[in-house]
Formats: C-alpha cells, sequence, structure tokens
C-alpha cells in the first residue's frame, strides 16, 4: 500500500480519539517507556485494543513528505513476528506523534 496525501486521511486518528482510547494517558495504560517514546495499551471506540506509541516531536519526522515516506516504510513491513500500524495521529499542541498498531499480547 502506497500513502497519497489523500490517502492518509483514511489512516489518520484524531487526538480525542487517541487520548479517550489511553484514557488520557492513564499510568496504567503503559506497557513500556523508552528514551524517545512511551507505549500505551488501548481500546478505540469499536472496542478493538491497540497499541498506541507516542513519539515527541523531535524524534518525528517534521517534514510531510518525510513523514509519508515514513509511513509507507512501516505500513511495507511484512513478517509474522510484527504487528501490523493501523494508523496515526500528529499533535504539534502536544509536541507528540502517535503510532498505532494492533495489539499482540506478550
Amino acid at each position: 500500500m502506497e500513502f497519497t496525501q489523500e490517502g492518509l486521511q483514511n489512516f489518520r486518528y484524531n487526538l480525542e480519539e487517541i487520548e479517550s482510547a489511553t484514557q488520557y494517558f492513564s499510568e496504567g495504560n503503559v506497557l513500556g517507556r523508552g528514551k524517545f517514546s512511551s507505549v500505551y495499551k488501548a481500546v478505540l471506540r469499536d472496542k478493538s485494543v491497540v497499541v498506541v506509541k507516542s513519539l515527541s516531536v523531535a524524534s518525528c519526522k517534521s517534514e510531510e513528505a518525510d513523514f509519508v515516506k515514513g509511513l509507507n516504510l512501516l505500513v511495507s513491513l511484512k513478517h509474522r513476528n510484527l504487528v501490523n500500524l493501523r494508523g496515526f495521529c500528529c499533535s504539534r499542541g502536544r509536541g507528540e506523534c502517535f503510532l498505532v498498531y494492533d495489539f499482540a499480547p506478550n
């Protein structure tokens, strides 16, 4: 799958949905933390369980074209040990970008 600027809209989550799904980034939903990111277990409105990885803007691509290239790369990766990327959200106000993946226990 190759994303165009228009195609990204179907792949984009809004910040309100990400906040609601993670219970406003509740400490109880934290699965892990790294130097540049945190990972949360989340439940979307359709009741599907996902993982939300927050990235500081400093670690996000600032150029839209580079960001789209990065998303295309992530979506193209297929392996039985990799979870699927479902979408993303960028919040300049929070200074973070979020990647949404299928949840895989363990």
